[in-house]
């Protein structure tokens, strides 16, 4: 329980001031990594995941349609807003999602809207 008893007589020698400024140095050179990795790493976890989830399961929508009498093939694509209502989530916060997948190459932006590659 009193360890710092024990650590403060050497703390203050010359050895223990170097080994105090390396210690800290490490601190400031790698905890801010490790810091973002963390944060990123719960982004992915907690919202990107699921947004890409969503879209693999839940590909655009095929639709017939007749146009000049030739049948084609008409897809509606998921939307921000659509995306953020089925996830139940804002807006803003799929469409920083979105972003990030796309960057990723995780998600497609066509015209209409976003699909799973």
């Amino acid at each position: 329980m009193r360890w710092w008893s024990y650590v403060w007589p050497f703390a203050r020698t010359w050895w223990g001031t170097i080994v105090g400024v390396a210690t800290i140095l490490l601190a400031v050179y790698y905890g801010p990594r490790k810091m973002l990795e963390t944060w990123d790493w719960y982004i992915e976890r907690f919202t990107d995941s699921k947004v890409c989830q969503f879209l693999k399961e839940h590909p655009g929508e095929y639709k017939m349609s007749q146009d000049f009498g030739e049948n084609y093939y008409q897809v509606n694509y998921w939307t921000p807003e659509a995306l953020a209502e089925a996830v139940g989530f804002g807006r803003c916060r799929v469409a920083r999602s979105l972003v990030r997948l796309k960057q990723q190459g995780r998600v497609e932006l066509l015209r209409e809207g976003w699909i799973a590659k």
